[in-house]
């Protein structure tokens, strides 16, 4: 007997996943033409300027002082352009669909990957949501992408968990572990799991 229901579900799970997909083409598409637009264009610039004042000295010609306040200047509006890029790294799923979705999503992405499903809603604040999930990036991309992993999200008290249980863990990545200390987290290792505990609030 065709279970209709549990087809519809499998529908739904799939047309979620499929959104969240096209929300991260767009966010990448998005800050490809911010960069490319604004910090990019300038620090080309700046390239171009830097390889004419090297053919000036070889030839015994100083910049003026005016010269390297322009250029100072440019790459003044570079740091600002990208402290504003940096501002701008919200995924715009974690607002759509919750972090516990975008966490699901990550996992979807692995073949032989299986979520475990939060058994109550997580919330986080934007930070904290933005770090656990470059924390969770890093460490999906030092677990082989050919092993079978299964993942588990929670909350105990303040902290959120996220835990990564594989007969390949490895070791902890260096990248992951100094951001979660960074935030006011640690990352606990077994011989086949890997637990991120991380604040759900970065707000002091």
């Amino acid at each position: 007997m065709r279970d209709d229901k549990a087809g519809e579900n499998r529908l739904e799970i799939s047309g979620d996943a499929a959104i969240l997909a096209a929300h991260y083409e767009e966010e990448n598409a998005r800050f490809a033409r911010i960069l490319h637009d604004g910090p990019a264009q300038k620090l080309t610039a700046a390239m171009i300027e830097l390889s004419l004042w090297k053919s000036d000295l070889e030839e015994g010609r100083a910049p003026t002082s005016a010269a390297v306040q322009e250029l100072a200047e440019l790459l003044q509006s570079v740091s600002s352009d990208m402290r504003d890029v940096s501002s701008q790294l919200r995924p715009r799923a974690l607002d759509l669909f919750g972090i516990s979705a975008v966490i699901e999503s990550m996992a979807a992405k692995r073949s032989r990957c299986r979520f475990q499903q939060p058994s109550e809603t997580i919330t986080m604040d934007c930070d904290a949501a933005i770090q656990l999930i470059r924390i969770a990036e890093t460490i999906l991309g030092a677990i082989d992408s050919a092993a079978e992993l299964e993942m588990h999200f929670e909350q105990d008290g303040l902290f959120a968990l996220l835990h990564f249980r594989s007969g390949v863990v490895g070791e902890i990545p260096t990248e992951a572990a100094a951001r979660t200390r960074a935030f006011g987290g640690t990352i606990e290792r077994t011989a086949k799991t890997l637990t991120i505990r991380l604040l759900r609030s970065l707000k002091t």
